[in-house]
């Protein structure tokens, strides 16, 4: 039997678990037939309940026993399972080293039956009697908690219970909740409001002349609004600066936009380019009372009047801008999945 050996805790040290205190009466230092080395600390209360703390490379796993499987499924909040199978993995169990004080014979070798399920585990000790033990991933912070100030080794790889570090199941019922709530509420708020049209006319100007809108209201919430501009230019262009004021605060929102089409013939084909339309989106304009400011430049070599139609439309938010929000949160939710499955086979293999 091994001697000398360090441990992190140690005999006698008092440690808090539900509101009751504890003492480590026994340090075992164990080992199985693949060489997996680790240490059982048995603490023990006034009440004489005892709990049981397991460390392997930094990782923790405090474990209860129980008087049969049919209490594992609520300590294990139904992620155990409350009969054996062919899942549980089997081990031969010796031990390395024993300190403290045992009301049972610890050197004696034992089998054990394991099933674990993050971060639950179910282990069943098979000697001269049989023992049922649940246990649970202990993190740092619970164990620092448990102790108070303790100097605790770091953690080597994954653990074998080591939990990700986003629950995806809660993670994607979160994401669900969102994605109906934001549906719903679209539904709710725009369902029954219309588009609205606020302006269209033509306006006819030299170079640099403002055209200003009458004053009109939008009725309904936030919304966008949709300039739509023509001009007939024929190889030539013209521009327009557009301001949207609101009147109750004196807001303004600038958009700008170029009209230009060119066309001719050359080497035996007809070309062209540019477009007579154009089309401003101003998003997020809400309720209130509004006036526009269209600034028209046109091309200095054309000396002669210029026309241009100016269509302006209140449009309610489509399902566009919803299904994007939705569709990133699928994005978001796939991207934790995939890490999720890495981090467990990673996890696998370290402890496998």
């Amino acid at each position: 039997m091994r001697k000398n050996i360090h441990t992190i805790l140690v005999l006698g040290q008092k440690g808090i678990f539900d509101s009751q205190e504890y003492t480590v009466t026994g340090i075992l230092i164990k080992k199985d037939d693949e060489f997996y080395e680790w240490t059982e600390y048995i603490l023990q209360s006034e009440t004489l309940d005892f709990i049981y703390l397991s460390e392997y490379k930094g990782h923790w796993t405090i474990l209860k026993e129980v008087e049969d499987l049919k209490e594992v499924r609520k300590l294990s909040k139904n992620k155990l399972p409350s009969s054996i199978s062919s899942k549980f993995k089997e081990n031969n169990v010796k031990l390395v080293s024993a300190l403290g004080f045992f009301d049972f014979n610890p050197s004696l070798p034992y089998k054990t039956l394991e099933y674990d399920n993050t971060p639950y585990l179910l282990s069943i000790e098979e000697s001269l009697e049989k023992s049922i033990y649940v246990g649970k991933y202990f993190t740092h912070k619970e164990m620092k908690i448990a102790f108070g100030s303790l100097s605790l080794p770091p953690k080597k790889g994954y653990g074998l219970l080591q939990p990700f570090l986003i629950n995806v199941k809660n993670m994607s019922l979160i994401f669900i909740f969102i994605s109906l709530f934001l549906a719903g509420f679209h539904y709710w708020a725009y369902s029954k409001e219309k588009n609205q049209e606020i302006l269209d006319t033509n306006v006819e100007y030299y170079n640099n002349e403002v055209f200003i809108t009458p004053s009109f209201e939008v009725e309904d919430r936030v919304g966008n609004l949709i300039i739509k501009l023509y001009s007939s230019v024929s190889n030539s262009w013209t521009s327009c600066d557009m301001v949207l004021v609101n009147e109750s605060n004196n807001n303004k929102e600038y958009a700008f936009k170029d009209i230009e089409y060119y066309y001719g013939y050359s080497e035996g084909e007809t070309w062209s380019e540019g477009n007579r339309e154009g089309i401003v989106k101003l998003c997020g304009v809400g309720k209130g009372k509004y006036h526009m400011e269209f600034t028209m430049s046109a091309d200095k070599s054309s000396v002669s009047r210029h026309s241009m139609k100016i269509e302006v439309l209140w449009i309610k938010p489509s399902y566009w801008n919803l299904l994007i929000i939705i569709g990133g949160l699928v994005v978001i939710l796939v991207l934790i999945f995939v890490v999720n499955v890495l981090y467990n086979r990673i996890k696998f293999n370290q402890n496998n």
